[in-house]
């Protein structure tokens, strides 16, 4: 079982020789839940899991990794923010609000865009993101309460014999690392027998990040088990 992060350390980050946060950062500083998101008027379809944001300092993790750093201004009206994505990097600049727990900003998602948006409306744009996060608060807090695993395959099912192949192995993710290959059957996920897809998609709905899982596959006739940790579904909703 995943042990909560107390909020104490979480927020104990800065040194003594370190300089003070700027206020703007300081008030951002904790776990944050992504509760809704808008492009083009519309809502955001949320259908690869929860997301949760740890800020320290400047940095923005999910998931555990780290996946932005944070340039805001609260001097300017309306509040500016940049978010230099790291994987692969990239700027989205735009505006935010900050309104006591509700944490709001919208981003233009073009890459070398100058320009910010007007307002956080984002009605008659396709090239704008509004995202939503709501400060996660009590004396301990798990930043990966409701997150889904990721294992960084792409599945083919034989219907007719119930069988399931991996087909492709994203780059780096867990289950290339681990050792999984194209063109493995699947033939358990942790205690569950595998028969479709579906079944490795509702199985990782309720893995964590970082839970240890087995796989037993087939390969080459053989039947093998491989070990993983599965990472936290990649944070795509501003490209």
């Amino acid at each position: 079982m995943r042990a909560a992060i107390a909020l104490v350390p979480l927020l104990g980050f800065v040194s003594l020789a370190d300089e003070p946060l700027p206020k703007e950062l300081a008030e951002l500083q904790g776990v944050w839940k992504l509760d809704a998101g808008e492009a083009n008027g519309a809502p955001l379809p949320f259908n690869r899991g929860a997301f949760n944001w740890v800020i320290e300092g400047d940095k923005v993790l999910c998931g555990g990794v780290h996946i932005a750093t944070l340039k805001l201004d609260a001097t300017k009206t309306p509040r500016t923010i940049d978010l230099v994505l790291l994987n692969p990097k990239r700027t989205r600049i735009g505006i935010y609000e900050l309104d006591g727990d509700t944490f709001r900003f919208c981003v233009d998602i073009r890459d070398d865009v100058k320009a910010r948006p007007k307002g956080l409306p984002t009605v008659g744009t396709d090239n704008l993101r509004l995202l939503f996060f709501q400060r996660q608060k009590g004396d301990k807090v798990d930043p990966f309460a409701g997150m889904r695993g990721f294992l960084g395959v792409q599945l083919s099912d034989d219907e007719e014999n119930q069988r399931v192949t991996v087909a492709d192995v994203v780059e780096n993710a867990p289950a290339m690392k681990a050792g999984v290959k194209a063109g493995d059957v699947l033939l358990k996920l942790g205690a569950a027998e595998v028969r479709s897809s579906q079944a490795v998609i509702d199985a990782m709905a309720t893995t964590p990040p970082g839970k240890p899982v087995a796989l037993v596959v087939r390969r080459d006739g053989k039947e093998r088990t491989i070990e993983l940790k599965p990472a936290a579904v990649p944070f795509d909703l501003l490209n």
